[in-house]
């Protein structure tokens, strides 16, 4: 069967998980942003920061956008989320690593 999340759609990898249910993920390890992500509420409410990297023909540079968005996730007993994160080893935060069909 296929992953909540891909069926959804919205979240993408190296999409950036700001916040989940108004908890700042920001600065936190592994382990704590799965205990935030797998709390017991039905509805998982994501801040995502999505980067897109554009180019600018004027300058023959590129320059980044930065685009920010709440996803609401409902989890129940036969979702299947299919998503792995983790922490990123240059930058602080926490980053969607892959979202599986499966």
């Amino acid at each position: 069967s296929t992953g909540v999340v891909a069926r959804d759609g919205r979240l993408h990898a190296g999409d950036q998980i700001l916040e989940a249910n108004g908890q700042s993920l920001r600065t936190c390890t592994h382990a704590q942003a799965r205990n935030v992500l797998t709390c017991s509420t039905p509805t998982v409410s994501l801040l995502i920061l999505r980067g897109k990297v554009t180019p600018d023909s004027l300058r023959g540079e590129q320059t980044i956008s930065n685009d920010q968005r709440v996803v609401h996730l409902l989890k129940t007993e036969e979702s299947n989320w299919s998503i792995s994160f983790q922490l990123n080893t240059t930058q602080p935060g926490i980053y969607i690593q892959n979202v599986a069909s499966a």
